[in-house]
């Protein structure tokens, strides 16, 4: 069966566009969002998913 893709999941380079991960993701900013939520009284978890949420800095979140 040439020509045939095996059935699975293939890792490699990212080739799809911009890096999700480059800057100008400022992550000392998002540790402090987390942490200000944290203190009010949220989980760790529920401060990390509300952040993934919402977004920092005017950027959406995922």
């Amino acid at each position: 069966m040439a020509g045939r893709r095996p059935k699975g999941y293939r890792y490699g380079q990212w080739r799809g566009g911009p890096d999700p991960l480059a800057p100008p993701y400022d992550v000392a900013a998002a540790v402090d969002e987390i942490g200000d939520q944290v203190l009010a009284g949220s989980g760790v978890r529920e401060a990390m998913r509300d952040l993934l949420r919402r977004g920092i800095d005017g950027r959406r979140g995922l």
